[in-house]
């Protein structure tokens, strides 16, 4: 009887071996799916957290919160936060939920205490996971939610704090099971890697700032005592022959010393200015006083101010098509002197000063018939205290002219450029919008004085 069963017990067992191998490899398939999604989720974080690496600090608030949005549908959350802890108090750095509930983007110190809430990850340093909404306790004093999570961001002292907040897990069983804390930590910590990264990059870029400006000083140190030096050893020189030999000197004489003290005043005054100017247009982004201006006239009045600022130089040869620009009266006569008294200085005659409307833009060009200068030094013109190797013996000056002029001109949306001439000499172009950025009104027909 049993002999005559055997076969049905072997059918049996085979068709029970059969499905133990396939239990086994369904078990095998859904866990390497799961490991496929996992690499999948971690190889898309990986690209948001690439972007949160180039991120400046502008940028930061928005790659985080971009990272915040991948993580929340990924792991079943309601909504995530970051916090920066800034010693005093926590400061939020991006949500993907606004308004936030209780106090806000800032959480004062007074609030976060190593055993409650958020201060356990902050004060502690150690992740907190709370249970059941019903069990779980405010992630701040007073504020309660649904099971949420606290992870410190960094290591003793945290730089700050993730906070998640809970949907799914429902009533029964852990809301955090083992392979939602591991994800979710190791989140944390690639966040924090990369947080890390960006700070550093941040402090790198504030002391390599810090170095620039001391070298700025430096050399506006070393600028103002040699080009001040000269006019007031001047000054002080025949100011002092004046008091001491007056009765000996003839009128003539005297009258020179006088014009000597009186052009020496004028250029330490210059100076001033240009320092002053510098400052400020370093300081504040030069702020503008923009008004229709006639372009003729900003090209006549700068060539009549040109006549006393370098005494002896020869006329400008001024030539202005009729119409209006949009700027700073003020400025761009500022930046057409700077470009003269160059162009006087250090070129040769003739001087010529255009004025043109080509298309939107007006083109302001100042030309000379000097030597120019190397090909390697076009570029570097429009540096602060750069001055030509070739003309500083001849000429007194701070190197801050041409660097005025092109902070002045890119704060007017315009540009500046510098060219040797076919032939010799040198032309520099200034390029303005001819008219107001945005609703303003073309008023170029017209012409003023």
């Amino acid at each position: 009887m049993w002999a005559g069963r055997g076969w049905q017990w072997v059918v049996a067992l085979f068709l029970l071996a059969l499905v133990a191998v396939y239990w086994v490899q369904e078990v095998r398939l859904d866990r390497w799916q799961r490991k496929v999604a996992e690499l999948y989720d971690q190889l898309g974080s990986l690209d948001l957290m690439r972007s949160l690496g180039q991120a400046g600090p502008a940028d930061l608030p928005r790659a985080v919160a971009e990272l915040l949005t991948d993580l929340v549908p990924r792991w079943g959350l309601s909504w995530a936060a970051a916090w920066s802890w800034q010693g005093e108090g926590l400061e939020l750095v991006a949500a993907t939920r606004e308004p936030l509930p209780g106090p806000g983007p800032r959480v004062p110190g007074a609030l976060v205490v190593p055993e409650q809430g958020l201060g356990v990850a902050v004060r502690t340093g150690r992740p907190r996971y709370t249970g059941r909404e019903e069990e779980a306790e405010g992630f701040l004093p007073g504020v309660r939610s649904g099971p949420w999570a606290a992870l410190p961001l960094g290591e003793g002292p945290p730089w700050g704090v993730l906070l998640l907040v809970r949907t799914e897990g429902g009533r029964r069983g852990d809301p955090w099971p083992p392979e939602v804390r591991a994800g979710l930590e190791r989140f944390a910590r690639q966040l924090t890697l990369l947080l890390a990264q960006w700070q550093l990059r941040e402090e790198r870029a504030r002391a390599e700032t810090d170095r620039r400006l001391a070298r700025l000083r430096s050399e506006l140190l070393q600028t103002v005592s040699h080009e001040l030096r000269t006019p007031l050893g001047l000054i002080k020189g025949y100011s002092a022959t004046l008091r001491t030999q007056a009765d000996r000197l003839a009128e003539e004489t005297r009258r020179e010393f006088l014009a000597v003290i009186e052009e020496e005043a004028d250029r330490l005054s210059l100076q001033i200015d240009r320092i002053l100017e510098a400052s400020r247009l370093e300081a504040a982004g030069a702020p503008l006083r923009p008004e229709w201006v006639s372009a003729a006239g900003l090209l006549r009045e700068a060539a009549r101010r040109s006549a006393r600022t370098v005494p002896g130089a020869a006329a400008v040869e001024v030539t202005a098509e009729a119409g209006m620009v949009w700027g700073d009266p003020q400025d761009l006569g500022m930046v057409l002197d700077n470009l003269l008294e160059n162009a006087l200085k250090y070129g040769a005659p003739p001087v010529e000063l255009r004025a043109r409307r080509q298309g939107t833009e007006w083109v302001f060009t100042v030309a000379d018939a000097g030597q120019g200068v190397e090909e390697g030094e076009v570029d570097r013109l429009f540096e602060r205290f750069y001055r030509s190797p070739r003309h500083r013996t001849r000429w007194r000056g701070t190197g801050l002219g041409l660097a005025i002029a092109r902070r002045v001109v890119e704060a007017h949306g315009g540009r500046i450029t510098a060219r040797n001439r076919p032939g010799r000499g040198l032309e520099v172009e200034v390029r303005l919008p001819a008219g107001p950025p945005v609703g303003g009104r073309e008023e170029g027909a017209a012409d003023g004085p």
